[in-house]
């Protein structure tokens, strides 16, 4: 017979580690005991970032990732004006993700409104539209041209300013040419990046 002091599922408080860091440490566990590959982080340096840090698997409030309804296990949340340099995995033949503002106690879901952008070569390959806290994500999907090595992940402020503009690259992903998926957020723990000296 279950005992009724003892939770029959775990609870999501912020004493309970999230999916992620459960899945990384898993990753750690299995390297450092089973002799099984932990997964390679996708190199990620922030080049530029106005406000707050940028999170891996979490809003740069560090929240879960939420765009409108829908809630993410994986993603960046970075906040306007920002700029990430990524390099491509082998194998990659395409980027994918869900943009729009974060949705949290800050934005309530109204607040905030930015433009992404994807550039690579020093070509822009994808630009969105204004994008609003009232909105729901909005999915990309862009093909790399052959050659391409890094790609530049833009999220810039609209002329109200950059207030409430906590946005993710939610479910950021490339695509490789074994049909498998990289997260730009796989295999970390810490949530921490690179980010470039500005001398």
């Amino acid at each position: 017979m279950a005992n009724p002091s003892i939770p029959q599922t775990a609870p999501q408080d912020s004493v309970m580690a999230s999916p992620a860091e459960v899945q990384a440490m898993q990753g750690w566990a299995g390297a450092a005991f089973a002799d099984i590959a932990a997964p390679v982080a996708v190199p990620v340096t922030v080049r530029r970032q106005d406000h707050s840090t940028l999170h891996f698997g979490r809003s740069c409030l560090g929240t879960p990732l939420r765009i409108g309804d829908e809630h993410y296990a994986h993603g960046l949340g970075t906040h306007a004006n920002s700029e990430l340099l990524v390099a491509l995995p082998a194998g990659a033949r395409a980027f994918a993700a869900a943009v729009g503002i974060d949705r949290n106690y800050d934005t309530n879901g109204q607040r905030g409104s930015v433009e992404f952008s994807i550039a690579c070569g020093g070509n822009e390959i994808f630009h969105s539209p204004l994008l609003r806290g009232s909105d729901g994500p909005l999915p990309v999907r862009v093909d790399l041209p052959a050659g391409t090595t890094e790609l530049v992940l833009k999220v810039d402020a609209t002329p109200d300013g950059a207030g409430w503009d906590q946005a993710d690259w939610a479910d950021a992903r490339f695509l490789l040419a074994d049909g498998t998926a990289m997260y730009l957020d796989e295999g970390r723990v810490d949530r921490k990046s690179t980010r470039l000296n500005s001398s």
